[in-house]
């Protein structure tokens, strides 16, 4: 969860009791702990006052949702946003899903080099835009009775060098209702930018990759990373392939780097 500038900013299950995802905070930044297949919400809410009309864009893993929603009162429920589209005068707010990235295979010493930067590089990233809203005047709602979908987004779009990182692709949960296009409603333009909110996300083990969950021991590392119906029979022989490298510390401890 943000809370930043009187908005609290949040990412929800798309069940129905909307559970907020396990969070974990380090460095002033929001990281969600996820798992492929899981569906989830924005969640959005004003939390006072301040006399100002905000004008909101959304993003999924830098990618627009293709629409934005606008905050003057205080929002006593949080608006649950996902994938926006309209056909035949019903729109449909879809549930976004995290998914597994596409990556491709590299196992050059480079990137053990480098595996903290290129960990980063693979989280994932849900942000909201805020800025303040200009009135353009009122205009009639526009004709909803074609068809139209707002995001492109419909599965992990990117590849990345890692399996560990999960992207965001369309879910399956959904709430429609009807739209009244015979009323007429104030128009906003995007104004100043104000702040930007943006919560972070990404697997168990790249969590743990990049430092913001500890390293477990050994052999549970290596279990996660490598489920046991993906490993030989020949354990041990598959875990000496999974070191990088084993040092000392001052107190004679074992320190183990394994490869991504």
């Amino acid at each position: 969860m943000v809370i930043e500038n009187n908005f609290e900013f949040k990412v929800v299950s798309a069940t129905e009791t909307k559970t907020p995802f396990k969070e974990h905070q380090k460095g002033g930044k929001t990281y969600l702990e996820v798992e492929p297949d899981a569906e989830y919400y924005l969640s959005v809410r004003k939390l006072n006052n301040d006399g100002r009309i905000h004008y909101c864009r959304f993003f999924i893993d830098g990618q627009d949702l293709g629409y934005h929603q606008t905050y003057q009162e205080v929002t006593a429920v949080s608006k649950k946003l996902g994938l926006f589209s309209v056909s035949n005068g019903t729109c449909t707010n879809t549930a976004l899903k995290f998914v597994k990235a596409s990556f491709m295979n590299n196992n050059n010493t480079a990137n053990h080099a480098h595996h903290g930067s290129s960990s980063m590089s693979g989280m994932g990233t849900i942000t909201m835009q805020v800025f303040e809203a200009i009135s353009t005047g009122q205009s009639q709602c526009y004709d909803f009775t074609t068809s139209f979908f707002t995001s492109s987004i419909e599965k992990g779009h990117d590849s990345v060098a890692m399996k560990k990182h999960i992207r965001s692709g369309k879910g399956c949960n959904a709430e429609s209702y009807p739209f009244n296009n015979n009323i007429y409603h104030e128009k906003y333009a995007e104004g100043p930018h104000l702040f930007t909110a943006t919560i972070y996300y990404c697997a168990t083990p790249g969590l743990i990759a990049v430092g913001i969950l500890p390293k477990p021991p050994l052999w549970d590392y290596h279990r996660m990373m490598k489920p046991a119906a993906k490993r030989n029979n020949g354990d041990a022989e598959d875990t000496k392939n999974y070191i990088v490298s084993v040092k000392k510390n001052r107190r004679g401890n074992d320190i183990i780097v394994l490869a991504d």
